[in-house]
């Protein structure tokens, strides 16, 4: 239950947000360069409200270089 993570509507109105299944309301962030498990709000340094909807929705990119 730790690894599995549910895809939904991006927090930002944009891409697609991952929230944990085993800890509800907590949802894998993107927060100064490192992946955290974050709430919107809490005790965390990257539970902090600041960017919180852009920072937990990931878009689709092109891969930067095809497979030969």
């Amino acid at each position: 239950m730790d690894a599995t993570f549910c895809p939904g509507p991006g927090n930002s109105g944009q891409g697609t947000s991952f929230q944990s299944v085993n800890f509800p309301g907590r949802f894998i962030r993107n927060f100064n360069n490192v992946v955290y498990l974050a709430a919107n709000g809490g005790s965390n340094p990257w539970d902090t409200t600041t960017g919180w909807p852009v920072d937990t929705s990931w878009l689709e990119a092109p891969p930067w270089a095809s497979a030969p």
